[in-house]
């Protein structure tokens, strides 16, 4: 059977979200986003319709509104780990500061299914904050430099 023709019963969330998931791993985030849209209309408080949906738009790049979706399962569950990673990835890929809360929210709200996982967190919030202490050390660098490149060439009535 295609993935096409799996809806059995139209008005059933959970089978357009299914089907949604589907598309969403066979990286057809269209047909995925239509898919979530349509679990969305049916029951507009399915948190994995809005974590499948944001899984598409960031795939896409469409980072805000992946993190608009995320935004939307958190308000309707706010212990919902896997939206809180999602989210976590976003912000990563767009250089957020808020990538260290968003990873310590899945750490404090995930299940021992994540176990490894957790783990792995812990690990990457050590490398973000380190990469993060690291570009904050270099802008003051630079901002150093530049105020004494600045000095000197007005020094030399160069500027």
């Amino acid at each position: 059977m295609s993935i096409r023709g799996m809806i059995i019963n139209p008005k059933h969330a959970g089978a357009y979200y299914t089907r949604g998931q589907a598309y969403l791993n066979k990286g057809q985030h269209d047909q995925a986003i239509a898919d979530y849209n349509k679990a969305l209309e049916i029951d507009p408080k399915f948190t994995e319709a809005y974590n499948g949906r944001g899984l598409s738009y960031a795939a896409k790049a469409e980072y805000d509104q992946a993190l608009s979706d995320y935004n939307k399962a958190l308000e309707i569950n706010s212990k919902y780990a896997e939206a809180y990673y999602n989210k976590a990835l976003v912000y990563e890929k767009l250089g957020r500061k808020e990538v260290i809360e968003a990873y310590e929210n899945f750490i404090k709200y995930a299940s021992d299914q994540y176990a490894s996982l957790v783990e792995q967190t812990k690990q990457r919030i050590k490398e973000v904050e380190t990469g993060y202490n690291l570009f904050i050390s270099t802008k003051e660098i630079n901002r150093g430099v530049s105020r004494a490149c600045g000095a000197v060439l007005v020094e030399r009535k160069l500027f």
